[in-house]
């Protein structure tokens, strides 16, 4: 079995950088789930900044998964799964990009638009 590699969820291209997480954790039930954060790079002095400009949802938690029995392997399983479901994933969130940076909105959890 492959060992959980966080990089696995990591997709780069010009100054932008997006991460595919599980979030167990939150306090607010409607929060957890499979997310997506989007992050921008700077430049200043010479120094990389980066700077996030979303985290959000992208899907809810199976149901059987649980905070008290997490850990990296069914994290690797959810995400795994999850973009084997969707392939266009990639594509899709760099749509949703364009258009928070036209209009500042997100799709609603799970949507497109």
């Amino acid at each position: 079995m492959t060992r959980f590699d966080p990089l696995d969820w990591t997709h780069q291209w010009d100054d932008y950088e997006m991460y595919m997480y599980v979030d167990v954790d939150s306090e607010r039930e409607q929060d957890r789930g499979v997310r997506m954060q989007v992050l921008q790079r700077s430049l200043l002095q010479g120094a990389e900044e980066w700077t996030l400009l979303y985290d959000r949802k992208l899907a809810p938690l199976p149901e059987l998964d649980t905070p008290r029995d997490w850990n990296d392997q069914a994290e690797e399983r959810v995400l795994r799964e999850f973009l084997l479901a969707t392939p266009q994933l990639v594509s899709n969130e760099k749509e949703v990009l364009g258009r928070f940076q036209q209009d500042g909105r997100l799709p609603s959890e799970g949507g497109s638009d």
